[in-house]
């Protein structure tokens, strides 16, 4: 959770007569978001969550969706229930992709 006492401080310092005091102020201001995975939209807004850190899963995943939608969505619906769906799943998290053989066994159980 983000420190709301220390970037309000760091905010206050924005008003200061002194040109470094202000740049220091926004660029500490903006590491202690990015710290957090936030920007100033999710700050002021309040409304996005803290963007969380992509892994190569969730980048392997984000691949299979375009190039294989078909495939993606049984993945995803059938590996809790799966044992099959879930080691592609696995593999995605490993290896950051499918084979083309393991992509033809899915589309066979569509």
């Amino acid at each position: 959770m983000i420190n709301r006492d220390k970037l309000a401080k760091l905010l206050e310092l924005l008003a200061s007569d002194q040109p470094g005091e202000v740049t220091a102020a926004a660029s500490l201001a903006t590491k202690l978001l990015r710290e957090h995975n936030m920007t100033w939209t999710d700050l002021v807004g309040g409304t996005s969550p803290p963007k969380q850190a992509r892994t190569r899963q969730d980048l392997a995943f984000e691949t299979l969706e375009r190039d294989y939608p078909d495939v993606a969505e049984w993945v995803l619906a059938f590996r809790e229930t799966n044992r099959f769906a879930a080691s592609l799943y696995e593999n995605l998290a490993t290896y950051g992709r499918l084979t083309p053989r393991q992509i033809e066994a899915v589309r066979r159980n569509l």
